[in-house]
């Protein structure tokens, strides 16, 4: 289920409030109120994608708009200059990483852009050419000897008894951290030796194939499974591992290793032998192979030795020229 179009009714009270507040096109609008109807509006009508509306989960871009909300406090989307991004920018740099800036100033793009269109207020778009520079991706894996003695560690970690498994689970599906402890018993099919996901980060629906450490891990989850969740904890699902991550990878002597690192061991792995990056890429849930060519560095061996496969071809007529010459 790729996107679903919504045929849904609006509560009248939303209409009321999102005209009114509309209807006055002229006037100004307090920043934290344009967001405030923005995420409203989308989170019930759904946000506009190849001319459709789909449905979409709001809290990722909700999270991200409370820092711009907190800066630009009394401020109105009209009044909003590239002045006013630029310094924004520099006064999240002291505090996050560029790419969580990119993210925060791509949402608040994507609003303007929306009540350009969707409101027909006439609004210029002070993020662009604003966002901090894409540095070229350097993806961090983790070798053979790393991943088992991160397993090796989580294993015979008390606070977490289940982290090793999760760890097999990541790096031999390639799956999201939020993918994993989002994972409930019903999405697990034995039989076809897959899970499907129906919540995933570019909203299309993907299924993941399993391998045999990929089954056993789960099956031995299965073994103590107590409620719906794959991941949980006295029947409750498991929010986050992130300290419990990083306390094993400290125990492992791993260094800049986080959850995120197991999917890009996974896809490495596979490069590396020198699958193919648009299977890589649809098992990921890429969204288009440009995202998977990041990968494609690390396919210069099995090029090499792809097209020294022909050696062979000539091998006779080399050896014939060196003989005549001798």
């Amino acid at each position: 289920m790729s996107e679903i179009k919504c045929q849904i009714e609006v509560p009248s009270g939303l209409v009321g409030e999102v005209l009114s507040f509309l209807e006055s096109k002229q006037a100004e609008h307090g920043f934290s109120e344009f967001v405030r109807t923005y995420l409203e509006e989308v989170g019930t009508l759904g946000k506009i994608k190849r001319g459709k509306r789909v449905h979409v989960n709001v809290e990722r871009d909700r999270a991200c708009f409370r820092n711009l909300v907190f800066f630009f406090r009394g401020k109105t989307i009209e009044g909003l200059s590239r002045q006013d991004i630029g310094e924004y920018v520099r006064y999240r740099r002291s505090r996050v990483s560029d790419s969580t800036i990119r993210r925060e100033l791509a949402v608040l793009s994507a609003a303007i852009n929306y009540a350009t269109v969707q409101w027909e207020w006439n609004l210029t778009n002070p993020t662009l050419n604003q966002k901090p520079a894409q540095n070229p991706a350097k993806e961090r894996y983790l070798t053979q000897l790393e991943a088992r003695t991160l397993v090796e560690k989580a294993r015979f970690h008390g606070r977490a008894p289940y982290l090793w498994l999760f760890i097999l689970l990541a790096i031999n599906t390639g799956m999201r951290k939020q993918e994993l402890l989002g994972l409930v018993w019903t999405q697990f099919n034995r039989d076809t030796a897959s899970l499907r996901l129906h919540k995933t980060k570019s909203g299309k629906a993907r299924t993941v194939p399993l391998n045999r450490v990929a089954l056993f891990a789960l099956e031995r989850l299965h073994q103590v499974r107590n409620g719906r969740y794959v991941f949980q904890i006295a029947g409750q699902p498991i929010r986050d591992i992130k300290r419990s991550f990083a306390s094993v990878c400290r125990l492992a002597g791993i260094t800049d290793c986080s959850p995120h690192t197991l999917r890009h061991t996974f896809a490495s792995w596979l490069a590396i032998q020198g699958k193919s990056l648009k299977h890589i890429g649809e098992v990921l849930g890429h969204s288009n192979v440009y995202v998977t060519e990041r990968y494609a560095h690390l396919q210069t061996a099995v090029l090499q030795e792809t097209v020294a496969s022909l050696d062979e071809l000539f091998e006779s007529f080399f050896i014939q020229n060196q003989d005549e010459k001798s």
